[in-house]
């Protein structure tokens, strides 16, 4: 038998609020991404006599680690092999800064530039501090030496396509994932045919067999999501309405069909045309009234 096909009603355009607080949220999140990916980073390294104090991270959360001189136990420069796994932090093109963790050194906190020319500074009670000075053999023997320094770590990228390509999915990513609010709601769609109903939303298929069905027109009042989606002009998933678990495919709130199919749980959708959609469901087996 061949399916006849329904179209979701179109939705409502989204309300000025709606649009204005989409738009500022992509705002922030471009902003966000933009500042993650290329703000200023600064690692900054001052050695007294007394301790060392590295300051870092991205300009407006930069922070400061002090070692005391009698808590270092170790202070070696290295070539390392091998790559650094972020942990926790923040690891892109030119800086890295954060816990990590070597197959060689294991897990430690890294403030510098990703370079493989390292310092590493092993204190009493704490994982080692790796830092990337521009010259490690220099930093050593001056720390040795006791002499004071103080030292800026270039953290700018290279210039290449990698990070061209990281920048513009942070800047754009937002405002992309903001567009399929508006593109989505298009994807719900209905086909009655084979004594079933067809649901097919943007990521999934739902099928709902009508046989010993009912169907009628209704406006359920839905209080709840437990599990799904619910943007404007598009739900789809599990909710609470009419003090019971519903499945609900609509763009729509109001004036659509609930069907309640034989042992199953009840489905809400949002046709364009509710009488004929009515019409082929009872022509499949559904008792429509």
């Amino acid at each position: 038998m061949s399916t006849t096909p329904f179209a979701a009603r179109t939705p409502a355009p989204p309300t000025r609020l709606w649009r204005w607080s989409l738009g500022a949220l992509v705002c922030v999140a471009s902003l966000a991404g933009a500042f993650a990916v290329a703000g200023p980073a600064v690692v900054h390294i001052d050695a007294t006599p007394d301790a060392l104090v590295v300051h870092h991270g991205i300009v407006l959360f930069r922070k400061d680690t002090v070692v005391p001189r009698d808590q270092v136990t170790e202070v070696v420069a290295l070539t390392t092999t091998g790559a650094f796994t972020r942990t926790n932090g923040t690891a892109r093109p030119g800086f890295c800064e954060g816990r990590f963790r070597h197959d060689e050194l294991g897990a430690v906190m890294m403030a510098g530039n990703c370079s493989d020319d390292v310092v590493v500074v092993r204190r009493a009670g704490d994982r080692p501090l790796v830092l990337t000075p521009p010259d490690p053999a220099a930093f050593v023997a001056a720390w040795h030496a006791g002499a004071p320094l103080s030292i800026d770590v270039d953290t700018r990228p290279e210039a290449s396509w990698s990070f061209v390509l990281i920048a513009a999915i942070a800047v754009a990513g937002p405002a992309l994932l903001a567009s399929l609010f508006f593109v989505v709601p298009l994807r719900i769609g209905y086909a009655v045919g084979d004594g079933q109903l067809v649901v097919s939303t943007a990521l999934s298929r739902h099928v709902v067999p009508l046989a010993g069905a009912s169907a009628r027109i209704a406006s359920p009042k839905i209080t709840l999501r437990a599990f799904g989606t619910a943007l404007p002009g598009y739900l789809t998933g599990w909710f609470r309405a009419e003090g019971r678990m519903v499945r609900i495919f609509a763009t729509d709130r109001a004036n659509g069909v609930w069907i309640e199919p034989a042992g199953a749980a009840p489905v809400w959708v949002t046709p364009e045309d509710p009488a004929a959609f009515l019409a082929a469901l009872a022509h499949q087996g559904a008792v429509v009234g």
